[in-house]
């Protein structure tokens, strides 16, 4: 803490002090909990005490303010003590209520302090309740005034100060040096306490040794342990002594001195002078020793009186009263139910000086006076016959109100019960009268046990009327929580179908639109290709006629003249060279430049058009040229494609590109990446197919991958119907009146199935698969397989029979 907040803590307390605010403890951390953590985190250690010192403020002189209720943590009631409401409002203990919030209390700080045990201390509290704040105060004084603060001598000195450390579980040693003090080397001890044999045994030896029994104190000074032994196996020397034999020593009692006559005298003065009035009531109460000196020495109070110069204290006039006043005053007293004995009308609660100052005028005595009055005259033996009746049945009544046992047997063993029926055997000669007389049926010896026993069916009966009525609850709460559950299920499942439905018909618009560019683009795409080969065409021709022409040119000018019609033969050598064979010049190739290729590609691509290089050869020739002229350009097919930013055909495609390829054949048309629409397709969509299944090992983990459709519900063209191929499991059965809910990959196949079967063609899966290859049909009974879950179901869909 620097100085600058140190004063302002000092400038606050005084300021607070100015005003009569309370600057207890407890005061002060409601109104500022921030000021006091800061206090007590200083080091080296200041406290609130200290603090209050060096802001000029005495602790005796600050307002201490404690609260007058306690509010309850559970309901919020409030009041000064919470032990019944507790109990009776929410079934629980004081401790299970501190288990269940720490910190809480139970009793309101004023009721606190009230109970807080005052005893002899080395150091006085000047706080009324205890803390954590006020604990370390505490320890810091104890160590600013110099005690050891080892636990021997905290456990001795400060009892409740060692008690409030470890019933928060913490280590004495650490609390002590975390305020920095340094901890003393002498630590506590355990005190052993020896068997009682052995505490028998060491008396004896200690009697022998000092001359006589030793007392508790000599016990406690000099042998600690044996003292602790004594007081837990005996509880007092005197009871250890008695059983070990020995005599216990006589207790020495100061000698009372006498009071002297001038001491006596003097005394009176100084009473005189403090206001106090020498009479035999005052000074007997008020000092015994005076009181006997002043009647042994001094002649008595009306002597002393006249010696000290003090004057007879007036005595008060009682009225006197007439016989008949006498006579009513005692029937009334009577009738009300007050004493009549002497000391009842003289120094009772209800005394009448006067009553018993006229009846000694008029009758001398008080049972003279009761007789004329027209009373009985009760004896001191019938008063005490009539108490000890009125307390035995008292005591028996209330015995039975509590539900204690009041069978003799039990009684004898219990404290206080030989007493009780030896009572009721005086007063009514027997216990069962004295029962009688107080109301009570006499109990047999297991009346208790019954008693306990219907108290145990009672309490039994009970908690199984609460446990059924738990039980109903619950069921009650789950079938809440179920029905709850299910119409959540179902709004859930009802908006899935919504979503689903909106996302069928923007599937079915968009694959529309999708076919319709596509419908265009092949048109456009055809119209060029036919105008590009009826140009080259055209071209190729008038370069061939070209060069036949010139073919026939050289052939005419290189040619021998015409023999002669001589007769005369020629010899080889003399005959001329024959004409080279001109064989007709191959049409030219078409050079297209590697931009237009690049272009090329990427159309076909965008088309959805196979773009191996098998495939283009065994095409048309205009496919050859454009495939010549790729490898012309790049020097292969794989780097004209890879120039183009195509994969080859014989890499499969990573994710990215997958779920791309995905998104644009989507936008063409959805029905292009069913199952049947890859299988089905040409090469690039079966290749598709591999590489989807190798990545993300199923469509509908590709379709939401490639976030085309929500993780639920998935579109009816990906799921699946019946079991996958080479499964080993078999469908499901369905019942006949179930209805097929069959969507439209479903429905292409059973139609082209139902075309197929009224064409005549043979529907065995041999036929389809392997058959002669006007007949195959492999895409179909793949399709059908993936759909159906087999070839039979699919032909069983279509209405078709199964042979």
């Amino acid at each position: 803490m620097t100085p600058e907040e140190r004063a302002e803590v000092i400038a606050w307390i005084q300021s607070e002090h100015a005003q009569r605010r309370a600057l207890n403890i407890h005061a002060v951390k409601r109104r500022r909990p921030d000021l006091l953590a800061k206090v007590y985190e200083v080091r080296p250690y200041w406290g609130w005490r200290q603090a209050l010192e060096d802001a000029g403020v005495p602790y005796s002189e600050i307002k201490v303010e404690l609260l007058k209720k306690v509010r309850c943590a559970i309901c919020g009631f409030e009041g000064a003590e919470l032990a019944s409401h507790l109990n009776s409002r929410h079934g629980l203990t004081g401790a299970q209520y501190h288990e269940q919030y720490p910190g809480a209390e139970v009793s309101a700080e004023r009721q606190r302090a009230k109970r807080r045990r005052k005893g002899r201390l080395s150091l006085s509290h000047w706080e009324p309740l205890y803390s954590d704040e006020y604990i370390m105060d505490r320890v810091w004084q104890h160590h600013l005034r110099g005690h050891p603060l080892n636990t021997t001598w905290v456990y001795r000195n400060d009892l409740n100060l060692w008690q409030h450390i470890h019933r928060q579980g913490r280590n004495w040693e650490a609390f002590v040096t975390d305020l920095g003090i340094p901890y003393p080397k002498a630590c506590a001890v355990a005190v052993h306490a020896p068997e009682p044999d052995e505490t028998l045994a060491r008396l004896r030896s200690l009697s022998a040794e000092l001359g006589q029994a030793p007392t508790y104190a000599w016990l406690e000074k000099n042998e600690p342990n044996l003292a602790y032994a004594v007081r837990k196996h005996f509880g007092r020397i005197r009871a250890a002594l008695q059983q070990a034999g020995l005599v216990a020593p006589k207790r020495k009692k100061a000698p009372r001195r006498a009071m002297g006559e001038d001491e006596a005298l003097e005394r009176i003065r100084v009473l005189m002078q403090e206001g106090v009035v020498i009479t035999p009531e005052v000074i007997r109460v008020r000092e015994s020793r005076l009181h006997g000196a002043i009647s042994r020495l001094l002649g008595g109070y009306p002597a002393v009186r006249r010696r000290v110069g003090a004057h007879d204290p007036a005595r008060p006039q009682l009225p006197r009263l007439s016989p008949e006043e006498v006579k009513t005053r005692i029937r009334e007293r009577a009738a009300a139910g007050l004493g009549l004995r002497h000391q009842d009308i003289r120094k009772g609660p209800h005394r009448d000086t006067g009553l018993i100052e006229s009846i000694i005028t008029h009758y001398g005595t008080l049972a003279k006076a009761v007789t004329a009055a027209g009373l009985p005259v009760e004896k001191s033996s019938q008063r005490r016959k009539r108490e000890r009746r009125e307390w035995v049945i008292e005591t028996i009544r209330r015995r039975h109100s509590e539900k204690l046992p009041l069978h003799h047997q039990t009684l004898a063993t219990e404290e206080g019960g030989p007493e009780l029926m030896k009572q009721g055997h005086i007063a009514f000669n027997s216990w069962r009268k004295a029962l009688a007389a107080a109301g009570v049926e006499a109990e047999s010896p297991t009346a208790e046990k019954d008693r306990a026993r219907e108290e145990e069916k009672i309490r039994r009966a009970a908690e199984r009327k609460r446990a059924a009525a738990a039980r109903e609850q619950a069921k009650a709460r789950k079938k809440a929580a179920l029905a709850k559950k299910r119409a959540a299920q179902a709004l859930k499942r009802a908006q899935a179908k919504e979503q689903a439905a909106k996302a069928r018909a923007e599937a079915k618009e968009q694959a529309a639109k999708a076919r319709a560019e596509a419908k265009e683009q092949a048109a456009k795409a055809r119209a060029e290709a036919k105008e590009q080969a009826a140009k080259a065409r055209a071209e190729a021709r008038e370069q061939a006629a070209k060069a036949k022409a010139e073919a026939k040119a050289l052939t005419k000018k290189s040619a021998a003249p015409k023999a002669r019609r001589s007769s005369e033969k020629k010899t080889p050598q003399q005959r001329p060279p024959a004409a080279p064979k001109v064989s007709a010049p191959k049409p030219p190739e078409i050079i297209h430049p590697p931009e237009t290729v690049l272009a090329w590609l990427k159309k076909r691509r965008s088309q959805g058009q196979p773009l191996i290089r098998k495939a283009l050869w065994a095409g048309s020739a205009a496919d050859r040229d454009w495939v010549r002229a790729a490898e012309r350009a790049f020097g292969s097919w794989r780097l004209a494609l890879r120039a183009a930013g195509i994969d080859g055909q014989g890499v499969l495609p990573s994710r990215e590109k997958i779920i791309a390829e995905m998104r644009r054949l989507a936008k063409i048309d959805s029905e292009l990446l069913s199952v049947s629409g890859l299988l089905s397709g040409d090469l690039n969509r079966r290749r598709l197919h591999r590489a989807i299944m190798k990545e993300f090992g199923s469509l509908q983990t590709a379709w939401v991958e490639a976030g085309l459709v929500s993780e639920s519900p998935l579109p009816s063209i990906i799921r699946g119907r019946g079991r996958p191929p080479g499964s080993k499991n078999k469908p499901k059965s369905r019942s006949r009146d179930d209805e097929p809910d069959f969507d439209d990959a479903h429905l292409d196949v059973i139609a082209r199935i139902r075309a197929r079967a009224a064409s005549g063609a043979p529907m065995r899966y041999q036929a389809m698969v392997s058959g002669p290859i006007a007949r195959r049909d492999p895409d179909l009974y793949r399709a059908a397989t993936r759909l159906f879950g087999g070839w039979k179901q699919a032909l069983r869909a279509a209405g078709v029979p199964v042979r």
